[in-house]
């Protein structure tokens, strides 16, 4: 367990990481996604884990490629 807890956290590390490179607001994302306000907010806080197609559509709204992430979450 302790393994998922420390991926998940790198997850949320790198998501953040690459919200604040782009230049949005955790609200500006959420809006871009067409998601509820607090929707990022939940995510970075370890509210609310992300599901593959999550993952996905928070990467092309960041335009950055899914493999790139994927990499900077296991270099983590």
């Amino acid at each position: 367990m302790r393994k998922h807890a420390a991926r998940r956290r790198a997850i949320v590390y790198v998501l953040r990481e690459a919200r604040i490179a782009a230049g949005l607001s955790q609200r500006a994302l959420s809006k871009k996604l067409g998601e509820a306000a607090t929707y990022i907010h939940e995510i970075e806080t370890g509210q609310h884990g992300v599901r593959v197609e999550e993952f996905i559509a928070l990467a092309d709204a960041l335009a950055v490629d899914v493999q790139e992430l994927l990499r900077r979450i296991l270099r983590r």
